[in-house]
């Protein structure tokens, strides 16, 4: 395999020419990680994703390395295949530039694969798969020539495997998960639920032999059956004992750092993938290349160069609670060295700091402990006793550069059968003796990491305690702001009530002038009716009058002319002729009256001054009727009108 296609400056240049106008000449190594935002500006990385492209990326140069072993290439392969059997590409169904180094890196060594290496029994099916979906797919992109593409031919397949069941392989996993539980909790020969009060089978020959030959009677079966179905009641279960402190209570193994990168928001830290030699399924782990691996935060960034935190194995703090650093699961802890601090003198973490090498020979995951004080460690440390950081200051490195604990950093421990103990040595299983380069008489310089984490957790209190005062001002301003709503409303309320009285009151008075303005206007009607009516009266006696006047002129006139006989017959008389009131020509000369003829003239003018009071007085009722009816008619329109001036009544209720 080529060595030119491991080197970053040749995948920098492949994706110069396949995206230009994203990937300038300015562009780094260091900067590849942070480019598959700039070439898939639609997707969105996490945190985490971001550090699985870091890695994923140096997977991929360590699989185009020419001087990889061939036992561990086939391995890497592997693991890329199981990874990839249910994955469209690395990160799952995100596009990332690892998929694009990952092909451009593979894709030269799949050309020249068999068709057994390819869709054999034991070939890489979902690599081969994974090839062509990266050069074909409109997604990516890539400025690959048809030529230079891998040539897959999707029918010539030689072994079709059985698709992997999800549940199954969960099923799988758990069964592994509580057997490794089983092996690691139960004592060696003694099975799940046993119990040292059950019976062994020696002691139950004798009872079952008598069965076998036969001398039980039917009541001693039937008695001996009594005595198996009471059960014997089980002893309470005690309390766990409490294990004295001890370094052996701290869980240390040889790790193997598979790759380290920076923190991708923290400057001081990083993040390693280290092999601690967990089982499958084992807690706050994950697979890598076929290894069950751990993530691991370390604050050595600045004290220990990135190179060789690469490929090299690492002493681990395996039983720590996991923290989360940066937005980045911490699942154990690397130990690393550094001089002590004068006294009186704070730890200002600048160095210098060296790593705990184990011996060569030892295999990730083997047990690491201090020479005289043997023990089996926790599951878990349990923060609120503090065991770590009562322990951590007897960590420390002798004049051979050789680390060990020493009881004198540790006061609790300067008791008993502990006083006068020497230095245990951190050795292997296989006796192999830890040690440092350079520094004697150190401490345990991994605080740099401790210090972070508490920094971390201070600062997220102080933002809690933030974010709680601004609750707390914000429930004040909304409380004030209800308050000063409630007056506000209340002024309103009050205002309305004040406007609703004087609307009622102005009601009130123009009702109230209403009535009298009505009031006024029937008295004035009545009394230009009664003006109406003594004006008729008035006018009817100034009639009667002139009518009594015009009686007593004409008779005065009659009684002053002379009665005259008429010349002719009374027969042919005419009716003229013979009237009474028939006024005397210029021939006829005046003739004196008789005392009969005058008083029947008298009869006459009194009878008409009769006939003309009744007609004058019927005249009178008849007007005065009238009047009457006139005066009603105005009065029910006035007051319609009045009801309608007024409106409808307010309701108050009864």
């Amino acid at each position: 395999m080529s060595s030119s296609l491991s080197s970053p400056t040749a995948l920098l240049h492949f994706l110069k020419s396949t995206y230009p106008s994203t990937v300038s000449s300015a562009t780094s190594e260091a900067d590849l990680p942070a480019l598959s935002h700039h070439l898939f500006p639609h997707s969105s990385y996490s945190d985490n994703e971001k550090v699985e492209t870091s890695q994923w990326l140096t997977t991929s140069s360590r699989l185009a390395a020419p001087n990889e072993d061939e036992a561990k290439h086939a391995e890497r392969l592997a693991s890329l295949n199981i990874h990839l059997s249910t994955r469209t590409t690395l990160l799952g169904s995100k596009p990332s530039v690892a998929d694009v180094a990952l092909y451009y890196r593979l894709a030269p060594a799949v050309k020249s694969w068999s068709i057994q290496e390819r869709t054999g029994e034991h070939g890489y099916h979902h690599v081969v798969r994974f090839i062509d979906f990266v050069q074909n797919a409109p997604l990516f992109n890539l400025s690959v020539s048809d030529e230079d593409k891998v040539p897959i031919d999707l029918d010539d397949i030689k072994f079709v495997h059985k698709p992997l069941d999800a549940k199954e392989e969960k099923e799988r996993k758990k069964k592994e998960k509580a057997a490794a539980a089983a092996q690691t909790s139960l004592p060696v020969g003694k099975g799940k639920g046993e119990d040292d009060t059950k019976p062994s089978k020696e002691e139950k020959a004798p009872e079952a032999a008598p069965n076998a030959e036969g001398k039980l009677t039917a009541e001693n079966a039937r008695q001996s059956k009594k005595e198996k179905k009471e059960k014997q009641p089980k002893p309470p279960k005690q309390p766990p004992k409490e294990a004295p402190l001890s370094p052996c209570l701290i869980d240390l193994r040889v790790g193997h750092i598979l790759k380290a990168i920076n923190h991708p928001n923290a400057d001081s830290l990083y993040v390693s993938t280290i092999a601690c030699g967990d089982p499958p399924g084992t807690d706050n782990t994950s697979e890598h290349e076929g290894q069950t691996v751990r993530t691991v935060c370390s604050g050595l960034n600045g004290l220990v160069p990135l190179e060789e935190m690469q490929g090299r194995k690492i002493i681990a703090v395996c039983n720590l609670k996991p923290v989360t650093m940066r937005g980045i699961k911490s699942a154990a802890m690397v130990l690393a060295a550094s001089p002590k601090p004068k006294e009186g003198a704070e730890d200002d973490h600048k160095g210098p700091v060296e790593l705990v090498e184990p011996p060569a020979d030892a295999k990730a995951g083997e047990r690491v402990i201090f020479e005289g004080w043997a023990g089996e460690p926790e599951a878990v440390l349990n923060p609120k006793k503090k065991v770590w950081e009562t322990l951590q200051p007897g960590f420390t490195t002798t004049e051979g550069l050789e680390v060990g604990f020493d009881i004198v950093g540790v006061p609790q421990l300067q008791d008993g059968e502990n006083v006068g103990k020497p230095t245990g040595k951190l050795v292997t299983r296989s006796g192999g003796t830890c040690t440092v380069k350079s520094l004697k008489n150190a401490s345990h310089a991994e605080q740099t990491s401790q210090d972070l984490v508490t920094q971390d957790l201070v600062t997220q209190d102080l933002v809690t305690q933030d974010l709680v005062t601004q609750d707390l001002v914000t429930q004040d301003l909304v409380t004030q702001d209800l308050v000063t709503q409630d007056l506000v409303t209340q002024d309103l309320v009050t205002q309305d009530l004040v406007t609703q009285d004087l609307v009622t009151q102005d009601l009130v008075t123009q009702d109230l002038v209403t009535q009298d303005l009505v009031t006024q206007d029937l008295v004035t009607q009545d009394l230009v009716t009664q003006d109406l009516v003594t004006q008729d009266l008035v006018t009817q006696d100034l009639v009667t009058q002139d009518l009594v006047t015009q009686d007593q002129r004409n008779s005065s006139r009659l009684l002053q002319q002379p009665w005259q006989p008429s010349p002719f017959p009374t027969k042919t008389r005419s009716p003229i002729a013979t009237s009474p009131f028939r006024r005397p020509t210029k021939a006829m000369a005046p003739t004196p009256l008789s005392a009969s003829t005058a008083f029947e003239h008298l009869s006459l003018l009194a009878t008409r001054d009769v006939s003309n009071q009744t007609v004058v007085t019927h005249k009178v009722v008849i007007f005065g009727i009238l009047g009457l009816l006139g005066v009603g008619v105005v009065l029910v329109l006035v007051a319609r009108l009045y009801r309608l001036c007024k409106g409808p009544r307010p309701d108050n209720g009864h």
